[in-house]
């Protein structure tokens, strides 16, 4: 099968979410490092290469490591901790396709996010043996409404996307593999991680 071109830069934008709490890692997971790469950088890497642009999302005072010129910082100002804020902060400013990848994925990489985008439909989300995974996955703006939704009743996220009836992309557990503890970046426990894409 011939790989899949990157598609152009301007129909889609990238976005990392970053504004998670990291109560479970125990320390800000957006500082971790792996592989000599911080955790942030490996899906900002991927979502750069596949598309060309990116940003990050968080709330604002999320302390962030070095980014590489020209990626810009979008900050979600809801004060609801939901993730489905930081894909609304992305959706309402970008107002085009935005690629999501949560910064706890580093094994997601710009391959799997090409899949996403050339689904045949407006939203399109990864699927692995573990279910549907919102957090790697393509948004249209056709969703702000039904996501909003989902956010001011603080729904389930995998609720409130299936809703969507997106594209299922098929992705392997280990693309899909996230870090919600420290030990999972310890030698011999954590997935396998692509340092270089």
């Amino acid at each position: 099968m011939p790989p899949i071109p990157a598609v152009a830069a301007e129909s889609i934008l990238g976005a990392v979410l970053a504004g998670g709490r990291s109560r479970r890692f125990g320390s800000p997971k957006t500082l971790a490092t792996v592989g000599g790469a911080s955790l942030l950088e490996l899906p900002l890497r991927a979502l750069l290469e596949a598309f060309g642009t990116a940003v990050v999302v968080c709330k604002p005072g999320t302390p962030l490591p070095s980014l590489p010129s020209g990626v810009a910082v979008w900050h979600d100002d809801d004060p609801i901790d939901h993730p489905l804020s930081g894909i609304l902060a992305a959706l309402k400013r970008h107002r085009g396709r935005v690629a999501v990848l949560a910064c706890d994925m580093p094994s997601a990489g710009a391959g799997l996010m090409r899949r996403l985008a050339a689904a045949p439909g407006p939203n399109a989300l990864a699927r692995s043996a573990r279910g549907l995974e919102p957090l790697a996955a393509i948004y249209h703006p056709s969703a702000t409404a039904g996501l909003a939704q989902g956010l001011a009743t603080r729904a389930p996220l995998r609720a409130t996307v299936a809703k969507l009836a997106p594209i299922e992309v098929p992705a392997s557990a280990s693309e899909l593999a996230n870090i919600n503890h420290a030990a999972d970046l310890a030698e011999g426990e954590r997935p396998a991680i692509r340092t270089t894409l």
